[in-house]
């Protein structure tokens, strides 16, 4: 298992932008880093009228899971 830094610009839609976030999050964790990819710690860093927010997260990167057997 390793860290990786993740940096992205999120411009939210109208409404809550919590919930726009998290998904938009763990989209660009995947990705970046592959479906093993999991968001440990995130922070908006910055925000601008014309590009969003500013995004860091780290990321705990590991093996994929295997896929389950039914």
């Amino acid at each position: 298992m390793r860290l990786e830094l993740l940096q992205l610009w999120f411009k939210p839609l109208q409404g809550p932008k919590l919930s726009q976030l998290r998904p938009a999050l763990l989209t660009a964790a995947q990705e970046q880093a592959g479906p093993g990819a999991e968001l440990l710690r995130w922070a908006i860093t910055a925000a601008e009228p014309g590009r969003g927010l500013h995004i860091e997260a780290v990321l705990l990167v590991g093996d994929a899971p295997a896929p389950t057997r039914s």
